[in-house]
């Protein structure tokens, strides 16, 4: 065999270390329209997808991912995140979004995730967040939509 990696092709390639970029398996799922839960957007899970961290993969037998290999989401934790752990995991739901949706789709979740931040209850509401959060993920997945947030931050979700 010869040489997978060749010299002519590295030296296009400039090196940058970035432990934020969101791996390609992910944008995949996205691609297929297959729900990503959000605790795959944590940092440990980020971890375990770029450093391919045991077996990863399975074959999805429904939907726009038919016979295709995608992350299997049941190797990852459950959604029990902590509101530290939540908008950690949002923000990188957000970089992946900025890469796979119009900008009008990412304004609306930015907006979105803008006034779980300024929500002077946030705290109080945060089980209530989570559980809308994830309805809107959910949906987002299974038809795309804009999502319009209200300007006014006292209004509730």
């Amino acid at each position: 065999m010869g040489s997978t990696f060749k010299a002519e092709e590295a030296m296009k390639n400039i090196h940058e270390l970035d432990p934020s970029a969101i791996p390609n398996a992910l944008r995949h799922m996205a691609h297929l329209r297959v729900f990503i839960p959000l605790s795959m957007f944590t940092s440990d899970s980020l971890r375990v997808i770029c450093d391919n961290i045991g077996s990863l993969y399975t074959k999805r037998k429904t939907s726009f991912a038919v016979d295709k290999y995608i992350l299997n989401s049941d190797l990852f934790p459950k959604e029990e995140l902590t509101e530290q752990t939540f908008f950690q995991a949002y923000r990188n739901w957000l970089k992946l979004l900025m890469e796979i949706v119009d900008e009008s789709v990412f304004a609306g979740w930015h907006a979105h995730h803008t006034k779980m931040i300024l929500d002077v209850d946030s705290l109080n509401l945060f089980v209530v967040w989570k559980m809308h959060d994830r309805q809107l993920c959910t949906s987002f997945f299974n038809a795309p939509f804009i999502l319009h947030v209200k300007q006014c931050l006292h209004e509730r979700v």
